[in-house]
């Protein structure tokens, strides 16, 4: 557990000062390929990378700790339908922490990348779609839960939903960021595999982009 809390210490503080160096870029380079190559090399080194090398120190089976096995073609379908249906659970969990936020203060959201066109949108599939659905499953439903799981499968699903959360950085989403966090948990769990966290966090970020997408075309 110690290791592990070492582990995304290294991560969250690496995400904190990336998010200041993002915040404070050129806006003209938000959705340009430089801005999404980025953010690719920034999710595959800073949160890919510490858990790797913990792992590889401690020369640990780094196939079975992320639970690299295969998935069941049915399974993979119910994910796909779980993250759509829960994609709109979101969107209300979303919509009420605004209005309780706004009653506090004034909501200040997430600047997002301009979606206008196909190579745009095929850009931000990948760099906020894919990406993240497999180094962030490699950190949080790979390492971090199995060492949490000496606490019951219950605490480790909880736990790294919340860690998953906090790690976003984002105070106007992070009840349902937490709450993804413990369902893809749940499902990693349930399957015993990485692939369906990989499968349920794309569609999820995938639907996102393409709604931002579909919003920047009908402007």
């Amino acid at each position: 557990v110690l290791g592990v809390n070492i582990v995304y210490l290294i991560v969250l503080i690496l995400m904190v000062l990336t998010s200041i160096i993002i915040g404070n870029q050129d806006p003209d380079m938000l959705g340009t390929p430089a801005y999404y190559l980025k953010l690719f090399m920034l999710e595959v080194v800073l949160v890919g990378g510490p858990p790797l090398i913990y792992m590889l120190i401690f020369k640990m089976n780094i196939k079975e700790v992320i639970r690299l096995n295969r998935i069941k073609i049915g399974e993979a379908a119910l994910v796909v339908g779980m993250a759509v249906l829960g994609y709109g659970v979101i969107i209300m969990i979303n919509m009420i922490w605004y209005w309780v936020v706004s009653h506090l203060g004034t909501p200040i959201g997430q600047e997002l990348p301009p979606v206008t066109n196909g190579s745009q949108f095929l850009m931000a599939v990948l760099a906020i779609g894919l990406v993240p659905a497999v180094i962030e499953e490699f950190l949080f439903r790979g390492l971090i839960i199995r060492g949490y799981e000496r606490f019951g499968s219950t605490a480790a699903i909880v736990i790294t939903g919340i860690l998953f959360g906090i790690l976003h950085i984002q105070l106007m989403s992070i009840p349902s960021i937490i709450l993804l966090g413990i369902v893809i948990t749940y499902v990693v769990y349930r399957t015993n595999s990485i692939f369906a966290g990989i499968i349920y966090h794309f569609v999820h970020n995938t639907i996102s982009v393409f709604f931002l997408f579909m919003q920047n075309i009908m402007l």
